[in-house]
């Protein structure tokens, strides 16, 4: 690495390092999301915040978020509403393989540093022994679990299950209005997560959502590799780059729905700049 490069480059992994106990958003879900042990504790938030700022989640995450890695449809919640997700309910989906409090992290760091044997076995045990009760950290934290489990859970596979963004809409709608098949406090709770969920959507680009829906159901093929969807999202950053028109939107004269299509999973060609 050159000194400039070193300059950029150092602050940023060792921000992402530090994230991937704490703040994972992002980059720092590119750099973390393929390790064999993945930590999160109480403190952790984790987010693919893109579509808040017109872009689609990269770094891989379509891979991450598509169906077959994460069970149901909370990849494609996560990948359009861009809200986060915290603590145990971040390692209760698999996202973290270890749940620690943070206030060990520096003893456990210490310790892992000390290791004279390294292997996956002792690594793994070493982490254990300071992670949490698993059981008893499921029975007091229910409560704070906000889309993995419940009612939620059901309308939002339900409804992120749809085949495209104005199905995805239409579902949050009917259940914004108690359309939910459960008990009175059921209905309430699924129509209060409808509503807000509507209103964090109608709160995005339009033309990222569809994107970022497209891509990750790319990614859900039985056959679709980590490389693919890196490709494709090479493929996709750079059509968000180049000045000229690289997505072909048809909006239909019926109902003015819009579709998205994709570039090729190529990278862009981007001509240099005179």
């Amino acid at each position: 690495m050159d000194g400039i490069t070193s300059a950029f480059h150092y602050p940023l992994f060792r921000m992402s390092y530090l994230l991937t106990f704490h703040n994972t958003v992002g980059g720092g879900v590119g750099l973390s999301a393929y390790a064999r042990f993945r930590i999160a504790t109480p403190a952790t938030l984790y987010a693919m915040p893109e579509t808040k700022i017109g872009y689609f989640p990269d770094v891989g995450s379509t891979y991450i978020l598509s169906r077959p890695r994460l069970d149901g449809e909370v990849g494609t919640y996560l990948a359009l509403t861009a809200e986060p997700i915290s603590g145990y309910e971040v390692f209760r989906l698999g996202l973290a393989t270890h749940y620690v409090d943070s206030s060990v992290i520096p003893t456990l760091l210490e310790r892992l540093g000390g290791l004279e044997e390294l292997n996956d076995k002792i690594i793994d045990e070493t982490i254990e022994e300071f992670s949490f009760d698993v059981d008893a950290e499921k029975k007091k934290g229910l409560d704070q679990l906000r889309v993995s489990v419940g009612p939620v859970r059901v309308a939002l596979d339900m409804a992120f299950g749809e085949s495209d963004v104005e199905g995805i809409v239409s579902a949050l709608e009917k259940f914004s209005q108690g359309a939910y098949a459960g008990s009175e406090e059921e209905k309430e709770i699924v129509k209060k997560w409808a509503r807000e969920t509507l209103e964090v959507l109608n709160m995005r680009s339009p033309t990222s959502l569809r994107v970022a829906f497209e891509a990750v159901r790319r990614a859900s093929r039985e056959d679709w590799r980590l490389s693919d969807s890196l490709q494709m999202e090479l493929g996709i950053a750079s059509a968000f780059s180049v000045s000229e028109i690289t997505f072909f939107i048809y909006i239909s004269p019926s109902d003015f729905s819009l579709t998205v299509l994709l570039p090729s999973l190529a990278p862009h060609p981007i001509s240099p700049q005179a």
